[in-house]
């Protein structure tokens, strides 16, 4: 662990390169249980950690300054042109263009260059604290309306701004004290925008070539082209829609683009009498179970009567489940599934016979007869979710004409503002802590303490075969973030600053910081929201044979 010990009244900066051999590869340090930027003077002297690119606060400040050089360059080089940073496709963030314009492989070439030319000259990137009047003053000589409209409706005292190579930026996220440390990057042409490649704690000093992942950047860009096309886009726009009084009416319209994703894949199955097995796949909080009622409701509407079930009940007894690295049992291991039952239960199913359904019980750890017993045909498709759903071994006995796998995920395509992106495992993480302290009684604390496991166990059982999916679908709701704030906030609050989690929550609450509340009385008790703060239609419905 690289302890770096911090002096009172010394900037921490000065600090690192004193007693660190490669300074720039330290991006911020932990210590006293908080985040401190580099810039930052100490107020006493304290041990602290130094965070790199193996560290997940280290490698998001890297790749926000390497972000904050680019937005530098463009605003220098083409000042009329506007970008914004969506979404990260594998290692690569991809940016945007604001507008009815593409960026051309010339002006990609320009603004590289002149990246690295701020990254050669170490451009200091200085952080200014300024009134809320001053702010907004110089939001307006940079032109950026999409942070006037957020700031119009939430009003701080004071507002943090960026100042870098002549011009004033927001930027959320700590960055790196100077541009050097943004020095390793490259920029590949991605029409009609661009992709940020970054180092990554795995490229060993190398910039990662980009592996493209097309079903991913397809759904993301079908949901970006929603919201564009509502002209809510960033959270200011939502708020400014809100203090209109047009909540209910956002809400309607937003509820209804997903509801329209899942009339097209029902009709899509019902098209198809080869299709007897539905699996809905994703990661934690995508709404898979509602998504999965929901969509029997739509199938039911086109004539097929469709059977749901859980791939949970499927699980191996407690006492056969594989171990997680700190020895205690990990369900979201694909082990954890009697695949070999799965599949033979799927194949008999198939061939028109019956079967003997399980029940998992989760207070005993063993797994039952239910009493339900199956027989599916071409009017009686079977609707599967689970999160092992895309990975080829679970259905590797049935032929693919017989089954259509979909993925899931809150891929929220919705920005702050064009610098500043909503990360899509924020909002997974916001639904559970709201969804879990509702339903299972969990605190603020639990859920960090799982989400840790959860995150490992994505990477290595679910993201990995995303492409391997018949259909991928963005789950999130551009509204949801005003909805769960009062009851995040209230969670997020209650971790103290002894806890190891107590930097997440702080950062969790300046993130929520910048949405207005919604009522959450005016969701639809249809919604897919309702999965996460109670009140859903779907959690009493029965299934209609």
């Amino acid at each position: 662990m690289n302890i770096i010990q911090i002096e009172k009244g010394k900037c921490i900066a000065d600090s690192v390169r004193e007693q660190v051999s490669q300074p720039y590869s330290v991006f911020g340090v932990f210590g006293q249980g908080r985040l401190y930027r580099l810039d930052t003077v100490a107020e006493e002297s304290f041990p602290a950690k130094g965070l790199t690119l193996q560290d997940t606060d280290g490698y998001r400040i890297y790749y926000h300054t390497v972000l904050s050089l680019f937005m530098a360059a463009l605003s220098n080089l083409y000042p009329d042109l506007r970008a914004s940073a969506e979404h990260f496709i594998g290692d690569a963030l991809y940016i945007a263009p604001v507008g009815e314009y593409a960026f051309t492989s010339e002006q990609l070439k320009k603004i590289e260059e002149q990246m690295r030319a701020y990254a050669e000259e170490d451009i200091p990137i200085e952080r200014k604290r300024l009134s809320y009047e001053e702010a907004l003053d110089r939001m307006e000589k940079e032109k950026r309306e999409d942070a006037l409209k957020l700031y119009r409706h939430v009003r701080p005292d004071t507002i943090d701004m960026i100042f870098m190579a002549g011009h004033y930026f927001l930027f959320h996220n700590y960055l790196a004290p100077s541009a050097f440390y943004a020095r390793n990057f490259s920029i590949k042409p991605y029409y009609p925008g661009l992709l940020l490649l970054f180092e990554t704690a795995e490229s060993e000093g190398e910039v990662p070539v980009f592996r493209e992942q097309r079903n991913l950047a397809k759904t993301y860009q079908v949901s970006r082209n929603e919201l564009r096309l509502l002209q809510l886009e960033t959270a200011g726009e939502i708020s400014e829609a809100i203090a209109q009084g047009r909540t209910r009416q956002i809400m309607h319209t937003i509820d209804l683009q997903l509801e329209h994703r899942l009339r097209d894949l029902a009709l899509r199955i019902q098209k198809d009498d080869d299709i007897r097995l539905i699996l809905v796949a994703g990661p934690s909080s995508s709404g898979k179970t509602t998504f999965s009622k929901k969509l029997s409701s739509h199938l039911r509407a086109l004539g097929k009567r469709p059977i749901t079930l859980s791939m949970d009940d499927y699980f191996i007894d407690r006492a056969h489940t594989p171990l997680d690295e700190d020895g205690t049992p990990n369900f979201e291991a694909a082990e954890a599934v009697d695949m070999e039952r799965f599949n033979r239960d799927m194949l008999t199913l198939l061939e028109g016979s019956e079967v003997q359904m399980p029940r998992y019980d989760f207070l005993s750890g063993k797994s039952f007869p239910d009493g339900r017993i199956l027989r599916i045909d071409r009017h009686h498709p079977m609707i599967i979710e689970g999160i092992h759903g895309l990975n080829p071994r679970m259905t590797e006995t049935i032929p693919e004409k017989n089954k259509i796998k979909v993925y899931i995920s809150a891929l929220t395509q919705l920005n702050i503002d064009y610098n500043n992106r909503i990360a899509a495992t924020d909002v997974r993480f916001l639904r559970r802590l709201v969804r879990d302290h509702k339903f299972r009684g969990h605190d603020a604390e639990r859920t960090f303490e799982l989400w840790q496991k959860v995150r490992r166990s994505e990477d290595r059982e679910i993201f990995r075969f995303q492409e391997e999916a018949d259909v991928s679908l963005d789950t999130s709701l551009a509204y949801e973030l005003f909805v769960l704030k009062p009851y995040a906030e209230a969670l997020l609050k209650t971790v103290q600053r002894k806890s190891p989690y107590w930097k997440d929550a702080k950062r969790l609450l300046r993130f929520l910081a910048y949405f207005m509340e919604a009522d959450a009385s005016l969701v639809s008790d249809t919604s897919l929201l309702r999965e996460f703060i109670g009140g859903s239609y779907y959690e009493d419905a029965n299934e209609w044979m």
